[in-house]
């Protein structure tokens, strides 16, 4: 059951599966032409960059540049922002020109436990363990727990031929679109967007390529401390 459990959560339900999977015979009760890329780090327009964990789309015939990008990214923010991983997922849409189809990103949101008080007799206590045990770090002060976690889902919501670069605009440059962006109380962005020239084959533009990746569904796990 559990095996069962695991298949479904990475690869969907076998009635969504293909009915012509190519080598596959009919029949087949194995997963469609997906693969585990892990962390894989690919070339994007503004730069490498390192996915957490991906699966990739192996089907053949598939054109190559499609076969180099996964499919599916997976993103974890533990000591990054939640800033810092929106703009991550956006940015393997966008400046992927759209061959990431969809990054999913996980927000594990902590707080800091209040310092305790301690009474006199458990500080004379501390200090006599101390004078015979070498002093540690109190870590006291940093201690955090598990608020919460967020699940955000990326896609490409669109993209648009250019005849020219806007003025003001720089080529395979991230930057964030919603209605929110200059808006101090509102530091996480839903949607940005990549400009590019960089075309199939190798060529540049024009036509330049308008990229934008939004946000497109979100869920919440919350706990109570």
């Amino acid at each position: 059951m559990a095996d069962q459990a695991f298949r479904c959560v990475v690869w969907g339900s076998n009635q969504y599966w293909p009915d012509d999977q190519g080598d596959k015979p009919e029949g087949s009760h194995n997963p469609p032409h997906l693969i585990h890329r892990g962390q894989v780090t690919l070339p994007l327009v503004d730069g490498r960059k390192s996915a957490d964990f991906s699966l990739a789309d192996n089907t053949p015939g598939l054109p190559k540049i499609l076969a180099v990008f996964p499919t599916l990214i997976w993103e974890i923010a533990y000591t990054q922002t939640s800033q810092e991983l929106a703009a991550i997922c956006a940015r393997w849409i966008a400046c992927s020109l759209g061959r990431v189809l969809l990054v999913i990103g996980i927000d594990i949101v902590e707080k800091k436990l209040k310092k305790t008080r301690t009474d006199k007799r458990d500080k004379k206590r501390s200090e006599k363990k101390s004078e015979k045990q070498p002093e540690k770090e109190n870590s006291e002060d940093s201690q955090k727990v598990l608020k919460h976690v967020d699940c955000f889902l990326w896609e490409l919501i669109h993209s648009e031929e250019l005849a020219d670069v806007p003025e003001g605009e720089t080529l395979n440059k991230l930057v964030r679109c919603d209605e929110h962006s200059d808006d101090p109380k509102h530091p996480v962005g839903t949607r940005y967007y990549c400009i590019s020239g960089l075309l199939e084959g190798g060529k540049t533009g024009p036509p330049f390529i308008k990229y934008v990746a939004g946000l497109v569904q979100s869920f919440r796990v919350s706990l109570t401390i």
